[in-house]
């Protein structure tokens, strides 16, 4: 997930919107709204009285932007004594040292949304804080077999446990594992804890086994690469982001997501393409809602538009926040990203105008599922590679493709990606005067159960096939069964190809 300020998961979809709506709030004064720059740098000293300006703007935000304020309140949060504890702690101060401050906000604000993408942000890119905890796959080195209903040790480097000893502990703690065999299971455990053992039951007796995690790829820049063979495709990609307007990055990013769409259309004829969003930070889903629309098109155009229209009749299922202030804040980032040629621009623009007097607020719902008469124009299997830092653009992505077109032809092989999916559309948005910005998702996705695979934001998308960085070759080539494609992703264990 993006530690950038405008780490945007936005879904450009006006044509969806209005379908019904809910929960009109009651009238509130309208405020400017203010995004976070990607050089924000936090004011070191506020006053008490700007404190509380920040504190009324950040209630102001939940309630005109945030999806998820509802749970927050159904997750004990109140205003009243949100402002009495921060009125106590800093009574009497004339100055603030916005850094207390801003742990302060966390340690307060940390037990009531559930939401991954909400995070708070002092100066960018050193100081960040998701108020959630994500929750990792500790693997130990035991393996079981399936036998009837029953699992057996097939193989282990514990020496108190036996080959062919019973496993006994639940199955919440086994994960698929086909390198190591037909029906093999890995033991393990997915907590936010850090562990170093964990407590399973073998033959009745209970056992204190090492579990460990597996290293991972190191989050950075943008990079994509591109290996084929005869009957498959790799394509790796480490990021959704788009730079901003005047970065040198923004060219070598359009170029890319361009080629990355077209994927499907380039090696339509392919019996495997393989996806490698391992450490694939998220950013904008568009261009993974493009890759899938791709797959259903004969001859396709890829624009905005037409994924867009093709996205909304196909499956678009969400509640959506429609405020002046999530209006002001696409607003400002279709401009900071020059994209204000694109009619959802122009779709803001107008929004704005007609009510620049007055606040207005409503909660839209949007269910479509219509997969009945979609038509694959790719035959050959689809394989995801995901590890813990694959973000919400590429579970997007992975969501997209195993619900049109099912699980027999689209495989996730790896790690649970980091489940911050539920949910979208984030903006940075900013307190005035402390200039510590706070992440607010404007749409929470609805009818996930679709997705059997998606367990929950922090836990992310489980793979069918579990697998470290050292099994990963094997796994992959247990589905493609292509030698010549292992060969070239011989060092796949170490690094995006």
């Amino acid at each position: 997930m993006k530690k950038s300020v405008l780490f945007l998961i936005l879904i450009f979809t006006h044509l969806c919107f209005a379908n019904e709506a809910l929960n009109l709030s009651e009238p509130n004064e309208l405020r400017e709204t203010f995004i976070a720059s990607q050089s924000e740098k936090r004011k070191s000293i506020i006053t008490y009285d700007e404190m509380i300006f920040d504190l009324n703007y950040l209630i102001y935000y939940f309630k005109t932007a945030y999806i998820g304020y509802d749970k927050m309140l159904k997750n004990g949060f109140n205003e009243e004594d949100f402002f009495t504890y921060f009125q106590n702690k800093y009574f009497g101060q004339v100055e603030i040292d916005t850094y207390d401050f801003y742990k302060s906000l966390s340690n307060y604000l940390k037990d009531f949304p559930d939401d991954m993408h909400f995070a708070l942000q002092g100066t960018v890119g050193r100081e960040y804080v998701n108020l959630m905890t994500k929750k990792f796959t500790y693997f130990s080195d035991v393996f079981v077999q399936k036998n009837g209903n029953d699992y057996f040790v097939v193989e282990t480097n514990e020496l108190n446990i036996e080959i062919g000893a019973k496993y006994c502990s639940s199955e919440d703690y086994l994960f698929y594992y086909p390198a190591k065999g037909d029906e093999v299971y890995r033991v393990g455990v997915v907590t936010s804890e850090k562990l170093e053992n964990n407590k399973f039951v073998f033959n009745d007796r209970q056992y204190v086994v090492p579990v460990k995690l597996d290293t991972v790829l190191p989050l950075g820049t943008l990079k994509y690469h591109e290996l084929e063979t005869e009957d498959s495709g790799y394509v790796s990609l480490s990021s959704f982001f788009i730079p901003d307007k005047d970065s040198i990055y923004r060219k070598g990013a359009e170029i890319v997501y361009n080629k990355f769409k077209n994927i499907p259309v380039k090696w339509r004829n392919k019996k495997n393409i393989i996806v490698d969003l391992r450490s694939n930070t998220g950013g904008r889903m568009h261009e993974g809602m493009a890759f899938v629309y791709s797959i259903f098109n004969k001859n396709p155009k890829i624009n905005m538009k037409n994924v867009d229209s093709w996205i909304a009749k196909t499956i678009c299922c969400f509640e959506e926040t429609e405020s002046n202030t999530v209006f002001s804040a696409m607003k400002n980032y279709l401009e900071i990203t020059n994209e204000t040629s694109n009619s959802y621009y122009k779709y803001c623009v107008s929004k704005l105008e007609k009510n620049q007097n007055q606040l207005f607020y409503k909660i839209n719902k949007m269910e479509v599922v219509k997969l009945d008469k979609l038509k694959s124009y790719y035959k050959g299997k689809l394989i995801f590679i995901t590890d813990r830092n694959t973000a919400s653009a590429s579970e997007n992505l992975i969501y997209l493709a195993k619900v049109t077109l099912g699980n027999e032809k689209v495989i996730v092989i790896g790690e649970n990606s980091l489940g911050c999916f539920e949910y979208v559309s984030v903006f940075s948005y900013l307190l005035p005067n402390s200039r510590l910005s706070i992440n607010l998702s404007s749409r929470r996705n609805s009818m996930l159960n679709l997705f059997s695979q998606w367990h929950g934001d922090c836990y992310g998308i489980y793979p069918d096939y579990w697998s470290i960085g050292n099994d990963l070759n094997e796994t992959i080539f247990l589905v493609t069964k292509d030698n010549e494609m292992k060969l070239k992703l011989s060092n796949i264990a170490n690094r995006l190809m």
